[in-house]
């Protein structure tokens, strides 16, 4: 089951964070060999998305950065979304690591 954390994200701001990805045991995934996605959309049905950069930080040690920029979340007209961050190792195994909601609060200076 993957994590649920929960963003705040000033909208035309720089954002980043990194998270570990564990699998339903808890134990670290090796990103080696991995591809890591990570959208965020207004609901789960909604066909808009936006993508959220994921890069790996330390392969051994699971570590990803996920990553928005000032001119990408500008962009996104501010509100509610749900996000999450999934896995896919070289097998083909797909793994959510981390799920929730983002909360991109309005830019009042442009």
């Amino acid at each position: 089951m993957a994590t649920i954390t929960n963003y705040n994200i000033d909208q035309g701001t720089d954002w980043s964070v990194v998270v570990t990805a564990k699998d339903l045991t808890g134990t670290l995934i090796d990103l080696s060999s991995a591809t890591i996605s990570s959208q965020m959309r207004k609901n789960y049905t909604s066909t808009t998305s936006h993508t959220i950069s994921a890069t790996t930080l330390v392969a051994a040690e699971g570590t990803i950065t996920l990553n928005l920029t000032a001119a990408v979340s500008a962009a996104i007209i501010s509100g509610y979304y749900y996000y999450d961050v999934e896995v896919a190792s070289g097998l083909g195994i797909i793994t959510r690591i981390t799920e929730g909601k983002i909360h991109l609060r309005p830019e009042v200076t442009k």
